[in-house]
């Protein structure tokens, strides 16, 4: 299955990725370097990627330091290019649309079946759509309602427009690249029960992923590890359970 996918939550997914490679590498580089040293790397490197791509990469922040002025919330659009945002398809779902440059821009228009927006003085650059964003979307929001939202993707994506569905969490985790990247594996107990739940963002090439474990019930690894790692013999065991100092089930009760 391939891994590329032409769409917009793709491509925002990046950062979340991004860090995940970054903490994999730390992991890596904690080898050589020790502990300490790796878990200053790994507060640092979170705390200058949220400060450089957190603030909607990186415009808000130097909106600010040049202005002085604070931004509000973005909420579902850039307060900046009108025409990266999201819009109502005429199913009832949203999509993202990025059409932050003129080419996109132009193709846009076309593919909104609105081509006469792209020669119209109040849209002819991005600081003129700026400028009149309420007129331009009173137009191209009634445009999205008239096809449903796999159809304007397929449209979107075949004019070299950045576009995605936004899904709800059900559609996200029976996403088809969610489920190839094993991220919701199912937990079995061994005695019947399972449980579904997100997997793990970090795969290593040479150290593949082990297999998944069920929660443990209360004192499951009780005996082993008194035995294995503490050392303890059973009759030491026997009297750290009698007297209530420690729990396991009957069946972790073994002897030597």
């Amino acid at each position: 299955m391939s891994t590329t996918h032409n769409t917009t939550t793709e491509r925002s997914n990046g950062l979340i990725r991004g860090i995940d490679l970054a903490v994999t590498v730390l992991i890596r580089l904690s080898i050589s370097l020790g502990a300490a040293a790796t878990l200053d790397m790994v507060i640092n490197v979170f705390l200058d990627v949220v400060m450089r791509f957190g603030m909607n990469t990186p415009i808000q922040g130097t909106y600010y330091l040049e202005s002085g002025d604070v931004p509000g919330r973005q909420g579902s659009g850039h307060d900046a290019i009108p025409t990266y945002r999201q819009f109502t398809a005429g199913d009832g779902r949203d999509i993202v649309t990025t059409a932050n440059t003129e080419r996109m821009w132009k193709a846009m228009a076309e593919v909104l079946g609105h081509p006469e927006l792209i020669d119209d003085p109040r849209f002819t650059l991005n600081r003129d759509r700026l400028k009149h964003k309420e007129e331009l979307w009173a137009i191209i929001e009634p445009a999205f309602l008239t096809r449903d939202t796999a159809e304007w993707v397929q449209l979107f994506n075949k004019a070299g427009i950045p576009v995605g569905m936004v899904n709800t969490l059900d559609l996200a985790l029976a996403s088809p690249q969610v489920l190839h990247r094993e991220m919701v594996v199912e937990l079995e107990d061994g005695n019947g029960s399972s449980v579904k739940t997100l997997g793990n963002p970090i795969k290593l090439s040479r150290n593949p992923r082990g297999a998944d474990s069920f929660p443990p019930a209360l004192g499951e690894h009780t005996t082993n590890i008194l035995r294995t790692v503490l050392g303890k013999s059973s009759s030491d065991i026997d009297d750290l359970l009698a007297s209530g100092i420690v729990v396991a089930p009957r069946q972790e009760m073994a002897v030597d």
